[in-house]
């Protein structure tokens, strides 16, 4: 295939990402959960008060984190020079995005690697 392909794929969010966040955010509030059945007593009502408050503070941060992450469509056209458009630096592009597409997104990223190879 001497050129690639125009593709578009889209491009949102990682789930990966996402869950990653939350998981760690369940872990913070089950450490929170334990530490409040193993202390037993009201004593401890400020640091349990202060943990509460970071661990909110914790979920806020990732959901914010989560849903700043660049959504959109990535077009690869063939036609056009790879350093003259904006890009989505940062974007993460998954294959469950658009499975059956997927296959044209790699062809398409493999050609123009392997072409800027045998010009070189």
């Amino acid at each position: 295939m001497r050129n690639a392909p125009s593709v578009r794929y889209p491009v949102g969010r990682c789930a990966l990402y996402g869950w990653w966040m939350l998981g760690l955010g369940a872990l913070g509030l089950a450490a929170l959960a334990g530490g409040w059945w193993v202390s037993g007593t009201t004593a401890e009502a400020g640091g349990l008060m202060t943990g509460v408050v970071l661990w909110l503070l914790w979920m806020g941060f990732a959901t914010w984190s989560w849903q700043r992450t660049p959504e959109g469509l990535l077009r690869w056209d063939a036609l056009t020079d790879s350093a003259a458009g904006p890009s989505l630096a940062g974007a993460w592009v998954e294959r469950a995005r658009d499975p059956l597409r997927w296959n044209e997104f790699r062809r398409a990223l493999m050609a123009r690697q392997r072409q800027g190879c045998a010009i070189q």
